[in-house]
């Protein structure tokens, strides 16, 4: 619900105007929505079908890396809210010869707390 409320089609708009509003919205899609028929009449086409925001998927028919990318980036997304911590490795020994990549280990400088 707080995805919907904040969605920039309802700039500064309070949220029982905004859910009236969204659910009037979803009325007038019922009238002309066709669902997808994998089975029959669209099982050639590429697609992916997320259910109950991110409960199922139906991934029908990926074919390259981008569509790929996209299926893995649909089913990793999270719409409620929470802490992300970020972090970055100690100093290490590749750090200190300026190479980049690698498994290097942690330089003696790196693995102090």
């Amino acid at each position: 619900q707080e995805v919907k409320v904040s969605s920039p089609d309802y700039p500064e708009r309070n949220r029982e105007n905004v859910m009236d509003d969204f659910l009037k919205r979803i009325e007038c899609y019922k009238v002309t929505y066709q669902p997808l028929d994998p089975d029959a009449y669209d099982k050639d086409l590429s697609f992916i079908k997320v259910i109950n925001v991110g409960q199922r998927f139906l991934v029908n028919r990926v074919q390259d890396y981008i569509q790929s990318k996209i299926v893995y980036y649909l089913m990793n997304i999270h719409v409620q809210p929470r802490t992300i911590y970020l972090c970055r490795h100690g100093e290490s020994d590749y750090n200190l010869v300026g190479k980049i990549g690698g498994d290097s280990g942690l330089s003696p400088r790196g693995k102090q707390v």
